[in-house]
């Protein structure tokens, strides 16, 4: 945020429309800092894409998801970002959960790490989100293929 910040945040979100983007992802920013940017967004047409944890309680997900708008990124897993083989086997009933608070779109990022996982969150999340698995597939060259595989198991997921 403080990037943001010091860009300002009118300026940031008028920029971002008139690129074309869509929505901003602002990792750290607090709940009770996001009316300094959600206004910003909305004047300028882009949605401010909150994130929620498994540490997150329900209260606290309830009043994220009251101005929540585009999608919410549920985040898989406790601790930091990359892929893993194995997501929390709770995953699947707390998206569960989380749809029962909101209609809006849930997508699942952290630790989707190939094909197998993005399968499997693809089979109850409305999104995955793959990021640290994608820039390490960039690194070998290998990035086509990789997202022939995830698009190919998403597609099967559905």
């Amino acid at each position: 945020m403080n990037v943001l910040y010091a860009y300002g945040e009118q300026r940031v979100c008028k920029d971002a429309s008139d690129a074309g983007i869509d929505g901003i992802l602002a990792v750290d920013l607090p709940l009770e800092e996001q009316p300094e940017m959600l206004t910003p967004c909305r004047e300028n047409g882009l949605c401010l894409i909150p994130l929620i944890t498994p540490a997150t309680p329900e209260e606290r997900a309830k009043r994220i998801l009251k101005n929540a708008d585009g999608f919410v990124y549920y985040v898989s897993v406790r601790g930091i970002t990359g892929a893993r083989h194995e997501l929390p086997h709770e995953l699947k009933q707390q998206v569960s959960d989380l749809k029962k608070l909101s209609s809006i779109p849930i997508a699942v990022g952290f630790g989707i790490a190939d094909g197998k996982t993005a399968h499997y969150v693809g089979s109850f999340a409305d999104g995955v989100i793959v990021g640290s698995a994608f820039v390490k597939r960039c690194g070998d060259g290998s990035e086509g293929a990789f997202v022939k595989e995830i698009r190919e198991s998403l597609n099967a997921a559905e």
